[in-house]
């Protein structure tokens, strides 16, 4: 059995869906179980997300939510991804990858033709991920975690 699989119960009520608001809180718990305290975004910063042309979807496996992703387009055709997280128990299953395919097709159908999005030098399950779907890494951004290092990495769309 692979890690998790009992868990997810072969994944039949797994949907990947829009932000609600009333999942702020199991988002957030998502965020804390995720990234380390100086580099996890806090209420304020998911609640600002909504008020701009946004993205923002979750995993939602029987009424919890187990991951999200969120971003926003910035002009007419570019998209960043801000950020992207599965809660632990839940990694390994392709979750990431449904979620990220999910942001490219509301974020290509609100225009934009170009993601871009930032990730840890040292988060090598993302960058194979992104790598495998298709983005580039265009330059090392240093101390863009604070003491860590992020890639620019950017996918750019057909028109």
């Amino acid at each position: 059995m692979r890690k998790g699989e009992d868990l997810l119960n072969g994944l039949e009520c797994l949907a990947i869906r829009l932000f609600k608001i009333n999942d702020l809180s199991q988002v957030l718990m998502v965020e804390k179980e995720s990234f380390h305290p100086g580099q996890q975004y806090d209420e304020s910063v998911f609640m600002r997300y909504l008020d701009m042309k946004h993205v923002f979807l979750v995993a939602d496996l029987c009424g919890k939510i187990i991951g999200y992703v969120l971003g926003f387009v910035e002009d007419s055709s570019i998209a960043h991804l801000a950020s992207i997280a599965v809660s632990p128990s839940y990694r390994g299953l392709g979750i990431g990858r449904q979620l990220l395919e999910e942001f490219e097709k509301k974020a290509t159908a609100l225009g934009a033709k170009r993601i871009v999005l930032e990730v840890s030098t040292s988060n090598t399950v993302a960058l194979n991920m992104y790598v495998k779907k298709g983005y580039r890494i265009v330059r090392r951004i240093p101390k863009y975690y604070g003491d860590e290092d992020a890639y620019l990495m950017i996918k750019d769309f057909k028109s």
